[in-house]
């Protein structure tokens, strides 16, 4: 963790988004072609699709079963939605960075087609541990006991290249957000404050930015392990900061009643909610996040029907929506 954390700290100090670019890139076809192999080699195994069908536990298939429920997997679709509509800004940068619409749409056509098609090259391995280790103590090892057990029989390497395409993803992930923060730190807050400030200035604060938002990550990545499961982890809190910031963000590029008080109601709203009931009364996870988007969603149209945008806000609103619909 220390030592992925300090190479991704130390390529996005020096070259920023077009590190982040080409260092995904590159990530990706290793991690594709490591990925690959294991689907093929997790099919062998378990006797191929009918297999892995045949001999998974009682169960399994079922698509609604245990915590994961029909209002679970509501939740959870409004979330991921709310994610890579460009809630999650790591994501949301990629496609600003293309410079013209056309070629956004274009990445985001192909973006949408991946998604329905490799994660099964995840999936179908992560499925067939289920069979090949139905006592295995800790589901979150599954993967890496798999790839221990089974890659070197195919060719020596492969174990090693799983390891490198398993932090490739992870490493994908942290320089995306280290990015799209330090910027957001740099261009919407340090450069609108301190006016007229040097492009210079502007790149040394960012480097800043970024190594001490990478610090705090490096630093709660060796907390995680003791909050509990890391799926579990992962899901709470994404879903916990996540919504509150995506609501206002994406409603207001399509709805422009709304001021900035009814942005910053939905985002504090949302936030108090999530953090009492997830602290406090302890709710589920479904009804913790749901009572969360509820709250930011009704905050944010609420507002609009209260209070009505200033003339020079509603001089901004307009020129922004001109903006997006040229």
């Amino acid at each position: 963790r220390g030592i992925a954390g300090a190479l991704t700290l130390f390529y996005m100090v020096i070259g920023g988004l077009l590190a982040d670019i080409l260092s995904d890139f590159l990530q990706a076809i290793v991690q594709f072609l490591v990925t690959i192999v294991s689907l093929f080699v997790a099919l062998q195994v378990v006797g191929g699709l009918g297999g892995l069908i045949s001999k998974a536990p009682p169960g399994f298939w079922q698509p609604l079963s245990g915590p994961y429920d029909f209002p679970y997997w509501i939740v959870f679709l409004v979330v991921v939605t709310l994610s890579y509509a460009g809630g999650t800004l790591g994501l949301a940068q990629r496609f600003i960075a293309t410079g013209k619409p056309a070629e956004a749409r274009k990445a985001a056509l192909f973006s949408a087609f991946l998604y329905l098609v490799y994660p099964l090259t995840f999936f179908i391995p992560m499925w067939a541990t289920r069979i090949l280790y139905p006592d295995i103590k800790n589901p979150d090892y599954a993967y890496a006991t798999f790839a221990k057990d089974y890659l070197p029989t195919v060719a020596p390497g492969l174990l090693g290249l799983m390891a490198v395409a398993m932090f490739a993803a992870t490493m994908s992930m942290v320089d995306s957000d280290l990015n799209a923060l330090s910027a957001i730190a740099t261009r919407d807050l340090y450069a609108r404050f301190k006016k007229a400030v040097d492009p210079i200035k502007q790149l040394r604060f960012g480097r800043v930015m970024t190594l001490l938002f990478g610090g705090l990550t490096v630093a709660l990545a060796f907390i995680a392990p003791s909050l509990g499961p890391a799926f579990s982890v992962m899901v709470t809190w994404y879903a916990g900061l996540l919504g509150p910031v995506a609501v206002p963000l994406l409603l207001g590029l399509m709805y422009g009643r709304t001021t900035w008080r009814g942005a910053l109601a939905s985002w504090a709203g949302g936030f108090i909610v999530w953090a009492v009931l997830n602290f406090i009364v302890r709710t589920p996870w479904t009804i913790t996040t749901g009572a969360q988007l509820l709250t930011s969603f009704g905050l944010f149209f609420l507002e609009s029907l209260v209070t009505k945008p200033g003339p020079e806000e509603k001089e901004r609103i307009d020129n922004l929506f001109k903006i997006l619909k040229s």
